[in-house]
């Protein structure tokens, strides 16, 4: 979307980051001025992936605390505060390292951008004009659509090859870094 949006001349993937989220990038050493939306697709902005955080870690993906927190609704502006908590991996554009924070900022420029929200332009841009009917975007909701299987997971830590029912999840705690939800045609 966001190359979609250059290609409209709404936005340059050379534009920093501070110019549409301005001061939402500072902390720690991480400054959204020094970062283009080029880096931040590219996983070269050095910016912390905040699913790394242990504190976020352990109310996500440890079993014993999988099920006090599956319904929690998780705002971008707390989770881009818990990346922000932390120093850089590395300087802009000196090294390549996989951030989710990266995606969760790039939604939320999108949004910035266009006025709507990220699942909306999601929506409207790619699943309804390519007729993907079983797609879709659940934003706080943590049911999925029905007929669709069960999700499974050990989660994090597990040592005891316990399996456990993830199926209903707020996926909030993705946001745009993976919130959407495909669902196969049989």
């Amino acid at each position: 979307m966001l190359l979609q949006l250059e290609a409209e001349h709404r936005l340059s993937l050379d534009d920093k980051v501070d110019k549409w989220l301005p001061g939402v990038v500072r902390g720690h050493g991480h400054d959204g001025r020094r970062i283009t939306v080029r880096q931040l697709l590219n996983h070269t902005s050095g910016i912390y992936n905040y699913t790394d955080d242990d504190d976020f870690a352990s109310e996500i993906f440890l079993p014993e605390n999988f099920y006090k927190n599956q319904y929690r609704s998780w705002t971008p502006e707390k989770l881009m505060k818990i990346a922000m908590s932390h120093k850089p991996e590395f300087a802009p554009g000196t090294s390549w390292g996989y951030s989710n924070t990266n995606y969760l900022l790039a939604g939320t420029l999108i949004g910035k951008v266009t006025g709507n929200s990220y699942g909306d332009e999601v929506r409207r841009r790619l699943i309804e004009p390519l007729g993907l009917h079983g797609t879709y975007m659940p934003g706080t909701s943590p049911t999925v659509p029905q007929p669709s299987n069960r999700a499974y997971s050990q989660l994090a830590e597990n040592t005891t090859g316990k399996i456990y029912d993830v199926t209903e999840y707020n996926p909030s705690a993705a946001g745009s870094a993976g919130e959407i939800l495909p669902t196969p045609v049989i």
